[in-house]
């Protein structure tokens, strides 16, 4: 009986374990999804010239995801492009 227990307890824990990596691993893929969206609506705001919404948008992506290379470097083009538009 006592040993009953302790396995029970055992597999009720593994359980809890198993949901916490599963949850984790939706998350990230969540974030990484996100991360998408936003460089994709960034890169779009940046071609119609809109680049404080580009900015915000990038900066989203890269909180979610700070690896996402592309993303800094759209950022960057976009503050390159402001200011050419200020010196025009």
């Amino acid at each position: 009986m006592k040993d009953d227990k302790k396995v029970s307890r055992q597999i009720n824990r593994l359980t809890l374990d198993i949901e916490q990596l599963e949850l984790q691993r939706l998350d990230e893929a969540v974030h990484s999804e996100l991360a998408d969206y936003y460089f994709e609506r960034a890169e779009l705001y940046f071609k119609s010239e809109n680049f404080e919404w580009a900015i915000e948008d990038y900066n989203q992506c890269l909180e979610l995801n700070p690896y996402f290379y592309e993303a800094d470097m759209g950022r960057e083009m976009v503050y390159m492009a402001m200011k050419s538009a200020v010196a025009a």
